[in-house]
């Protein structure tokens, strides 16, 4: 598959950037190298325009360190900004397996704030 055959079969470009920062964090995925700082910047991208996964992905990688300085004011801004748009906070396990459940506590926070009747 080329790179522009890969873009398309997405809803957004926001999208495409989640899914390659999500391939950058766990690496060996299509001859995609692991790369936290690469993730981290993705993760930015997506998140910047309003894409959920990507804010509370932003929000694990700021808060511990994953390819960014550790900077917990930052992650609690990502997680707020993707709590107003996530029900519920999915990461992928290769994510969680890459970080080492280190940022269990923001996906906690993010769920938590987000419950209602319905969820």
């Amino acid at each position: 598959m080329d790179f522009i055959s890969w873009v398309q079969g997405f809803a957004s470009i926001e999208e495409a950037w989640y899914d390659l920062g999500s391939r950058c964090s766990t690496g060996n995925t299509y001859g995609v190298w692991r790369n936290p700082a690469a993730a981290a910047a993705l993760f930015w991208k997506a998140a910047e325009r309003g894409h959920a996964e990507g804010q509370a992905s932003l929000a694990q990688c700021y808060s511990s360190g994953f390819g960014v300085d550790r900077n917990d004011v930052l992650a609690t801004e990502w997680t707020r900004r993707a709590g107003g748009l996530l029900t519920r906070v999915h990461f992928s396990t290769s994510l969680w397996d890459t970080l080492g459940g280190v940022g269990e506590s923001v996906s906690q926070r993010v769920t938590v704030s987000n419950r209602c009747g319905s969820c």
